[in-house]
């Protein structure tokens, strides 16, 4: 790799002194990619937390500590919560929260249909009409009493590239589906990017009244951080990055999206967990149960101490 990039004249030994395997990685997709903008952001942004990180690499985390010293599980951890949208020519498609547990290495994911019905002082929404707009994050905060740390945008064109890039994504289906005339037969299968982008698409399959429908996209999904997690963040993100920087938008810094694609290599596909938002369709609108959604957002993406009651959440 550093004999290629002499061959070119190019310069890079003292950006590349120090890095992890996983940075020279990065810095070979970028010059392929050619966002060698990114390298440069990233090595500056990162570069501190690699050598502090370095010297507490055997370090036991703080909650296995406790337990062994009697206490219970219960121990207050760090999440770190990611607004994921995925949209299809401007409309909401696909809107999911996902909950990254620092400590305990877990991955939560809530699936929110864009037709949910939003409540809070001043306004009765559904969660699509808010998209967009910078009320749309806000609204979900609002919602679900949780701060979030960054939001994520793409379009399913952006969706099915990534799909693509990873040879497609496995996955069961136990019941025939038909979306937009074309069927899906049950079995498994390994979905294509235009197949992934067609049920990324499917925004009204939550008032379809098909159970195997509407399930679908949290079946992708779970395949989807499944594969990502098996793989491992070394090769993932090289074949993603150029898809992630150059097709999706985000309000995170590098150095936060580069914490989460770390975290991911600490994540087992068996902690990964995906939820769809307890409730129902009501006459084009999708209304929480909120009594099971506080009883999951209270188990699965608050730490001890952030605990609500249904009666504050901003569900319709």
């Amino acid at each position: 790799f550093l004999n290629d990039m002499k061959e070119k004249g190019v310069r890079l030994k003292s950006l590349l002194k120090g890095l992890t395997r996983l940075q020279r990685i990065i810095a070979a997709t970028c010059l392929i990619s050619g966002t060698v903008t990114y390298l440069i952001l990233l090595a500056s942004a990162y570069a501190g937390r690699v050598m502090s990180k370095s010297s507490s690499a055997n370090a036991v985390p703080d909650y296995i500590r406790y337990q062994a010293m009697g206490y219970t599980g219960d121990t207050v951890t760090t999440k770190r919560r990611l607004l994921l949208s995925i949209n299809e020519d401007g409309a909401l498609c696909r809107s999911m929260l996902c909950s990254f547990d620092l400590d305990l290495n877990t991955l939560d994911v809530l699936e929110l249909p864009p037709m949910t019905l939003m409540e809070g002082e001043g306004y009765t929404a559904r969660l699509e009409e808010c998209y967009g707009s910078d009320a749309y994050s806000k609204v979900l905060e609002n919602a679900a009493g949780l701060r979030l740390d960054g939001v994520m945008d793409m379009d399913t064109r952006a969706f099915s590239r990534i799909v693509s890039a990873l040879g497609g994504l496995p996955i069961v289906l136990d019941g025939e589906v038909e979306i937009d005339g074309i069927t899906l037969s049950p079995g498994k299968r390994l979905l294509a990017g235009s197949t992934a982008s067609l049920i990324a698409g499917d925004r009204l399959a939550y008032t379809s009244g098909e159970e195997e429908r509407a399930g679908l996209f949290s079946r992708l999904f779970e395949s989807l951080a499944k594969t990502l997690s098996s793989r491992g963040a070394l090769v993932w993100f090289s074949q993603l990055m150029d898809i992630i920087v150059n097709q999706c938008s985000t309000d995170m810094t590098v150095s936060q999206l580069l914490e989460l694609v770390e975290l991911s290599d600490s994540i087992k596909p068996e902690d990964i967990s995906i939820h769809l938002l307890p409730g129902q369709n009501e006459d084009g609108r999708y209304i929480a149960d909120k009594e099971k959604t506080a009883e999951l957002l209270n188990i699965s993406f608050r730490t001890k101490g952030e605990e609500l009651p249904e009666s504050e959440l901003g569900f319709g």
